[in-house]
């Protein structure tokens, strides 16, 4: 093997050709897969700096650090190297605990088998759980390294799981018996009249999106349903049944989200920085700017009906203005006429007989007389009194 200067880290001056006697040097690659069994350790250095004479330095050789399961070195044993594991930026204590539990389901079942057998004391001793467990730790360590068994479990899957267990618990929250918060909430329209030009929302639709797995993230999820609430609240009054029926499904939300992601141990997510504080708060600022102009709403409705109870009682109507009475030059118009040797005037009141029998008679006010190019007699009278 032909070598460069390469030097020994416990003299960074003299270099490995000085060492007499019986030596083999051997280079990362072939050193990190397994160490040879023919030589003895003492036999074997391992180099971990070089000298590169293009810059005239030593240089600390990046290679892969060793581990072993004995103290002491055995002649058969074989050495593996594989890279360290370093950790996800945000652990997820979940899906590491889930994996366990998938890795040993078929161990559970079995160890419960036993449990039910009858013990014999000429019967052989069988690894107990924990023995188990250590022991396929074990081979799963000694395995060589693949970037594949170190990759971080898919958790796209298991985010959408939680996400609808969270809306089947808000959908189905009854905080009376035989009812629903979410039954009224139904009304709400998907189209908010507020803003027409943004696309639809209301409960169904992120439905629908759940089931086709759009919702790959908390915070998405969370701010379409706290959408669908704020917009409940914002069209209905603050009496109303559909407004406490959005502030408890928010609040609700809010809580199991609380649960099922633990405070953030199991599922961390930006969504976990609204709390009930910041509801209560927005909850209170709606209320202070929306009660005040419910107060006038509430004081001109009531003006108006008791208006409207004042005409009644007095029997009047309300005086609605017309265009004043233009008279027409082609007709001749008169102060009396007379009808069956009776005079009439302008302004009299006289009794109306009906022509037809389920007709009442009634009394009418003569307010204008005039007579047409063929001599008759024609009137205007107004409806007084029944």
């Amino acid at each position: 093997m032909s070598l460069k200067k390469v030097y020994f880290p416990t003299d960074l001056v003299t270099t490995l050709v000085v060492f007499p006697g019986k030596c083999m040097v051997s280079s990362f690659k072939e050193y990190l897969s397994c160490r040879p069994t023919e030589y003895s350790e003492e036999d074997i250095l391992l180099c971990e700096s070089s000298y590169i004479e293009t810059e005239k330095q030593v240089k600390k050789l990046e290679g892969l650090k060793r581990f072993s399961y004995s103290a002491k070195v055995v002649e058969d044993e074989i050495y593996y190297f594989r890279k360290l594991y370093v950790p996800q930026k945000e652990a997820s204590p979940f899906l590491d605990k889930k994996i366990d539990e998938v890795k040993l389901a078929d161990m559970d079942d079995g160890h419960d088998d036993m449990e039910d057998m009858d013990k014999d004391d000429d019967a052989p001793v069988t690894p107990s759980m924990p023995q188990m467990q250590s022991s396929l730790s074990s081979d799963m360590d000694m395995m060589p390294y693949t970037e594949e068994d170190f990759r971080p479990p898919p958790v796209g899957r298991r985010v959408m799981e939680l996400l609808r267990d969270l809306y089947v618990s808000v959908m189905s929250h009854q905080k009376k018996k035989h009812r629903c918060n979410s039954d009224f909430l139904a009304e709400i329209p998907a189209v908010d009249p507020a803003a027409p030009e943004k696309p639809p929302l209301n409960f169904e639709i992120i439905r629908m999106n759940l089931e086709r797995g759009r919702y790959r993230r908390l915070d998405v999820f969370q701010e379409h349903m706290f959408e669908v609430l704020k917009k409940a609240r914002r069209l209905h009054r603050t009496d109303s049944k559909i407004f406490e029926d959005a502030v408890e499904l928010q609040y609700f939300l809010i809580k199991i989200r609380d649960e099922l992601c633990k405070n953030g141990e199991i599922l961390m997510s930006t969504a976990l920085r609204y709390t009930l504080k910041h509801l209560q708060s927005d909850v209170d600022r709606e209320k202070r700017e929306k009660v005040p102009r419910e107060i006038e709403e509430d004081k001109k409705k009531a003006e108006e009906e008791q208006e409207k109870n004042k005409d009644k009682k007095e029997g009047t109507t309300r005086y609605v203005q017309r265009d004043p009475w233009v008279p027409n030059p082609l007709l001749k118009y008169v102060k009396e006429c007379s009808f069956d040797n009776i005079t009439y005037s302008v302004g009299e009141f006289v009794y109306v007989e009906p022509s037809e029998v389920y007709f009442k008679p009634h009394i009418v006010c003569i307010d204008r007389l005039w007579e047409d190019s063929a001599g008759n007699a024609l009137r205007t009278v107004c409806h007084r009194y029944m």
